[in-house]
């Protein structure tokens, strides 16, 4: 099971509308400061934060909107291998219990 940890100094903020992942003075070194992302994304990222692993965040999609299990698992590992792209979250492999 993978688990994707949301790097610290980062949050969401609301702002005109939109969603948007903002860094702090800590976190400016390895990701950019501001990055759009739209309001599943920033569910996702509350959820990530809170170091829940993707079966949760699977879960969450799918308590959320109308999607079944395979769509939600290809949005949460797109969205999450975006941030980790960006620098914003990094992802672990946990051992199977």
């Amino acid at each position: 099971m993978s688990r994707y940890l949301a790097l610290d100094g980062v949050e969401v903020k609301k702002i005109c509308g939109e969603f948007f992942l903002v860094s702090h003075r800590n976190a400016w070194d390895r990701c950019p400061v501001i990055f759009r992302i739209n309001e599943t994304a920033a569910l996702l990222w509350e959820h990530l934060v809170k170091r829940e692993n993707e079966a949760q965040l699977i879960a969450v999609l799918q308590e959320t909107f109308p999607v079944d299990a395979e769509q939600a698992a290809e949005d949460v590992q797109q969205f999450c291998e975006s941030l980790c792209r960006y620098g914003y979250c990094e992802k672990v492999e946990e051992p199977d219990v």
